[in-house]
């Protein structure tokens, strides 16, 4: 997950690793490889955080729901069809309506790049080492994940990476939920806007900076 070299002085470093969520039972192993110089390595201070598995609770009906299998309590509004596993049981995650979850595994599902915009938003996973974004995705939680992804390092300024929904109709209060990953010195913004035909007709949102 993890390899630091050339790294001497004479100060303690703070590490921190994305683990992410682990189905099976798991182990962390640390090595040293020496290359035959002189130099001393030390640890200390190991902290495992948020890596418990969730204890059976007591939930309240008014705004949990509670897993099938595992018992744990979730929250009905930000935890239910949202297309994550967390109970640990796929229970919070059956019988929602899959057509409006899209976790990129399988494909786009329903979103398309546009054909007025300077580049497109690309679908990888972290599986292959030469690919930059984040270490896994936030469905599976690991680096066999989908995601889609656009970097800023080959683009001009002002240049837009376009991925629009299905059309779709609301006679309800209409949410959208989603997760994002940004990181770098030049990430600059991140804009969602409503949309009332393929030619413009946009609605501003929200900006993520």
């Amino acid at each position: 997950m993890a390899s630091i070299t050339n790294n001497g002085d004479s100060n303690w470093k703070a590490l921190a690793l994305d683990i992410g969520k682990q189905v099976y039972t798991f182990q962390i192993s640390i090595t040293k490889v020496d290359e035959g110089y002189d130099g001393i390595t030390a640890i200390d201070d190991v902290n495992f955080i948020g890596c418990n598995t969730p204890l059976p609770s007591s939930c309240n009906p008014a705004n949990q729901f509670q897993c099938t299998t595992t018992h744990v309590c979730v929250d009905q509004h930000d935890n239910i069809c949202d297309g994550v596993d967390d109970c640990g049981d796929y229970s919070d995650e059956s019988g929602c309506q899959t057509t409006f979850i899209t976790t990129f595994e399988t494909g786009l599902n329903g979103w398309s790049q546009d054909n007025i915009d300077e580049f497109d938003w690309t679908l990888q996973s972290k599986y292959s080492e030469t690919t930059t974004g984040p270490l896994r995705d936030h469905t599976l939680s690991n680096k066999f994940g989908n995601y889609v992804v656009m970097s800023s390092a080959s683009q001009t300024a002002g240049d837009r990476a376009w991925l629009n929904s299905s059309p779709m109709q609301s006679r309800t209060n209409c949410e959208l939920r989603f997760w994002f990953y940004m990181n770098g010195p030049d990430v600059y913004r991140l804009s969602v806007y409503t949309r009332i035909n393929t030619n413009g007709g946009f609605n501003h949102l929200k900006d993520f900076i």
